[in-house]
């Protein structure tokens, strides 16, 4: 029956096929071709793939139809170590020959003739080109359920036709499931999906179109196309989940059991590893039993399986990573999805993560890469000895070299570390603050309502080149930029050597539009060997040198050893020189901040256009052969104390002149024009002089000196000494006190009596008139006899007046 969608086409029926098969089968008979040796055309109704044996319904050929018993496969070439053929299927037409199997009898006189097959018939050319389907029966006539489907293959098909279009000299293979090899011009091998790999005629170029391209080298792998890591995955068979799925009953009541219904399995519980029964171990009590074969490392599964991290020591899985939730065809596979812990594998409308990653290792064996796309099981990598032994050494498999363009998806399904970012992106991580920690470390990947922050997709790394040593245990080297474009890097090596050398032929132009902190823990050196300058500029911002620790070079470690003072406390954190003049300018503030500040040099000049302003809060000390001072404003000192209120801290300030030879003018005061004003608000001031003289000396003007009401000036009109209140008292303990004037002298009591008194006696002279001499006599004084002024006697000095 052909069924067919197309208007106009008629339909057969059961008894007008039956009719004409009986009169073919008349006209056969008569014919008799395979007592003849002649062809014929049969039919493939059974098919023994593994055998290589099929038996054959002769539909025309022979003198009766019925099946024979299975018959060999005949192909284009084939011997005992090649093979060239296909394999049909339950329903194609062959054209067979005829060969004696049996010699003739009395019952069978022409004997019994075995089939042939020489040659395979295309069923339909029109329906393999449209791709038609067709039935011995239609659905209305019998509807035939799956069983009845099984049961009656080969006698009753339904086949959807396929065929590809040929041109004359093309070479095409073709399978049922839908691959095809096609040799004309160009040379194509595609499989049902599409994917294909093209050797094109017309430019000569080789295109591969597939999904995903995995490629194992010896010592290299490159894997291409969606992120997919299925190297963690175990298939599903080789795990118990708790059923005893072989056991004796498998059905009741003429149904089948169901899997709940399946008894319990006794020697391996769920998540228990079951290989193949002659290496298989039951879980008993502290361990396992021996398998049947020798527990050779390289055939018990328990063993690698358990240095791999699938198993523990007791047969059981370590975690839910070994199954895989997608299996197409025996093989797991779990593609990553853009931020999502789900499989995109069971989602198309997924957004699967992609890239481009080549891993390189050290050495390589020389034998035939095995890696989970090849065999569904990384056996190139899985460690030789039990990871969780602490040994840090990297397998001799394991990559050194890793570079990645795309996404950043963790590739090490085996060591402790790696297993912890198997499958997930990762993200470049260099400092922890100004402290470095350089590290690749997986990203969060949050589901709704875990309540976890995840880590934002520009912050996962886009690209990676990294490079673990080889030999020795030294810090690798990684360069990542992530999906934002930040460049993330940590360059490892021998920490006694140079991590980075580089030399630019031309210059070197950078430019940051944002923060720059150059974090460095070893020896700086910073510097050109040409005669151009070296700038360091921050045209907005700020620029900050800062030392941390002494010094390391030989001159420092001189000094440290025979320098003076501190030693090695002398030796300077900052250290900036100059061959010729260093200068340090600013528009603003210049500050200098230390402990301590040396200023050391020839000359030193120190200019303040506007003001200048030196504090020593505890002590300033200034020391200099010679010191000279100009203010050509105004000049103001204050000292205030005492310090802490200590007397010990008078006086509060002291100057101190020690000239090698005396007689030497120690200080010289000279005020071209101005006056001088002190004034004392509280306090005496004293001046002392041990050996030598005081003078004040006005040579035009007055000098006075006052002390509450009393006062003393000294003119060129004289000299004047007044005591409002008090006694004015002037004597001379061990000396003469003399008192002289040139016009005059007088000594005068306004008030109560002036008294002259010597112990020795009172001398008052005065100049000789005529013949006076001696004393001077008042003329006014009494004479004690008559009381009488001595006047009356005409007594008394001429010129000389004793008054009261």
């Amino acid at each position: 029956m052909i069924e067919s969608g197309r208007p106009g086409n008629s339909s057969l029926t059961q008894g007008m096929i039956d009719t004409s098969s009986l009169m073919a089968q008349q006209e056969l008979r008569k014919a008799s071709p395979d007592n003849n040796y002649g062809l014929g055309i049969a039919k493939v109704t059974n098919l023994d793939y593994e055998g290589y044996l099929v038996t054959l319904r002769v539909l025309s050929g022979a003198s009766g139809e019925y099946e024979r018993v299975p018959v060999p496969l005949t192909f284009p070439g084939v011997g005992n170590r090649h093979f060239f053929g296909a394999m049909p299927q339950i329903g194609d037409i062959c054209v067979v020959g005829w060969m004696t199997q049996n010699s003739a009898s009395a019952k069978v006189p022409e004997g019994t003739k075995m089939p042939v097959i020489l040659a395979w018939v295309p069923p339909g050319i029109g329906l393999g080109r449209d791709w038609v389907t067709s039935a011995d029966t239609t659905s209305d006539e019998y509807e035939a359920s799956p069983g009845d489907r099984s049961y009656r293959e080969g006698s009753y098909t339904r086949v959807r036709h396929k065929l590809r279009h040929i041109q004359p000299g093309n070479v095409v293979a073709s399978s049922a499931q839908g691959s095809d090899l096609v040799l004309d011009e160009s040379v194509t091998l595609a499989n049902r999906r599409g994917n294909e790999f093209r050797l094109r005629d017309q430019d000569q170029a080789a295109v591969l179109r597939a999904l995903q391209s995995f490629q194992a080298l010896a010592g290299a792998r490159v894997y291409a196309g969606m992120v997919q890591r299925d190297a963690a995955i175990l298939p599903t068979t080789m795990v118990s989940d708790g059923r005893l799925w072989d056991d004796g009953l498998q059905a009741a009541l003429g149904q089948p059991l169901s899997d709940h219904a399946l008894p319990l399995d006794p020697d391996s519980p769920g998540g228990h590893l079951t290989p193949a029964g002659n290496v298989h171990k039951s879980k008993e009590e502290g361990g396992l039993t021996r398998s049947v074969l020798a527990s050779s490392p390289y055939l018990d599964p328990y063993q690698f399986l358990r240095y791999g991290g699938y198993i523990n020591e007791f047969g059981n899985v370590t975690d839910s990573l070994y199954q895989s939730d997608a299996v197409y065809g025996g093989k797991p596979i779990y593609r990553v999805v853009s931020q999502s812990n789900k499989n995109a594998t069971l989602d198309p409308a997924a957004k699967t993560l992609t890239e481009y990653r080549v891993e390189v290792t050290h050495t390589s064996d020389g034998k035939l890469p095995v890696t989970e796309q090849t065999d569904m099981f990384d056996a190139e990598r899985v460690p030789e000895n039990d990871p969780r032994s602490g040994s840090s050494a990297m397998p001799l498999t394991a990559p050194y070299i890793e570079w990645v363009l795309g996404s950043v998806v963790g590739n090490d399904p085996f060591s402790i570390a790696g297993r912890q970012k198997y499958g997930l992106p990762l993200v470049a991580k260099v400092f922890e603050g100004n402290v470095p920690n350089p590290r690749l470390e997986p990203a969060k990947i949050t589901f709704p309502g875990s309540g976890a922050i995840p880590t934002p997709l520009l912050e996962q790394a886009a690209t990676l080149f990294r490079l673990a040593p080889p030999l020795g245990d030294l810090p690798e080297t990684f360069v990542s930029f992530n999906k934002q474009g930040q460049l993330r890097a940590s360059i490892g090596g021998d920490p006694k050597g140079n991590a980075v050398e580089a030399f630019l032929n031309g210059g070197l132009k950078l430019g940051i539009a944002g923060k720059f902190s150059l974090l460095l823990d070893g020896h700086t050196e910073l510097g050109t060997t040409g005669a151009s300058s070296l700038a360091l500029t921050a045209e907005e911002g700020s620029v900050r040198i800062y030392g941390g620790g002494p010094l390391k070079t030989m001159e420092a470690t001189m000094e440290a050893l025979t320098g003076t003072g501190r030693g090695g406390g002398d030796v300077p954190s900052v250290d900036i020189e100059a061959k010729t003049n260093a200068r340090i300018k600013a528009g603003g503030l210049v500050s200098l901040l230390g402990n301590e500040v040396t200023l050391s040099a020839a000359a030193v000049h120190v200019t303040g256009n506007e003001e200048l302003s030196l504090d020593g809060v505890k002590r300033a000390s200034i020391s200099s052969e010679s010191l000279q001072i100009q203010v050509n404003g105004k000049c103001q000192e204050s000292y205030g104390g005492p310090k802490y209120l200590l007397p010990t801290n008078f006086p509060m300030h002291e100057r101190t002149y020690a000239p090698t030879m005396p007689g030497f003018v120690c200080e010289k005061v000279l005020y071209v024009m101005g006056d001088r004003e002190e004034e004392f608000l509280l306090g005496n001031h004293t001046t002392s002089v041990k050996v030598g003289n005081l003078t004040y000396q006005t040579l035009l003007g007055t000098w006075k000196a006052a002390a509450v009401g009393s006062s003393l000036s000294l003119g060129p009109t004289g000299i004047a000494a007044t005591a409002l209140v008090g006694t004015v008292s002037l004597t001379a303990s061990a000396g003469t006190a003399t008192m002289t004037g040139t016009a005059a002298a007088s000594l005068i009591a306004t008030g109560g009596v002036a008294t002259v008194r010597g112990s020795a006696g009172v001398y008052l002279g005065g100049p000789i008139f005529g013949t006076d001499m001696g004393p001077i006599l008042c003329a006014g004084t009494r004479e004690p006899f008559t009381g009488l002024p001595f006047g009356t006697w005409g007594l008394g000095a001429a010129g000389h007046i004793v008054g009261a």
